[in-house]
């Protein structure tokens, strides 16, 4: 017997579950949003300095720096859940390129509770829905 967290998350939304037994339902317990993750690039640039919204200079976009700032919450708010439930195992699951943001963000402590990492966005499916995307027995 033991308790599971589960991670479901994409640039704009993360959600954390638990699972109390080896073939438990999901339950989620905290949820993050990144609304900004959705805006345009233009949306987020502010020309309010007078200059060209167009012209954004360096290659690393306020839309990416949106994200990675989001990918850290994330990260932090992982962190914080697997100290506070003491989990047996963890899973992620999370879009491709979020799931490359985060990996590096994660601690070698929690890096070595996660028993399964799947590149796949699942975060708006029901509970129900991201079950079935893990192992039968967690």
């Amino acid at each position: 017997m033991g308790t599971y967290i589960i991670l479901a998350a994409d640039q704009a939304r993360a959600r954390l579950f638990k699972a109390e037994r080896r073939e438990g339902p999901l339950v989620e317990f905290s949820g993050m949003a990144n609304p900004e993750a959705r805006l345009r690039e233009q949306d987020l640039v502010s020309d309010a300095s007078g200059g060209n919204p167009h012209d954004l200079g360096n290659h690393d976009s306020a839309h990416q720096h949106v994200v990675q700032v989001f990918a850290k919450q994330v990260s932090q708010a992982l962190e914080q859940a697997v100290q506070s439930h003491k989990p047996d195992r963890v899973y992620v699951l999370a879009s491709p390129s979020f799931l490359g943001l985060l990996r590096p963000l994660l601690s070698t402590a929690l890096k070595s509770k996660i028993a399964q990492e799947l590149a796949k966005d699942v975060s708006r499916l029901s509970p129900e829905a991201i079950r079935g995307q893990l192992p039968e027995l967690l």
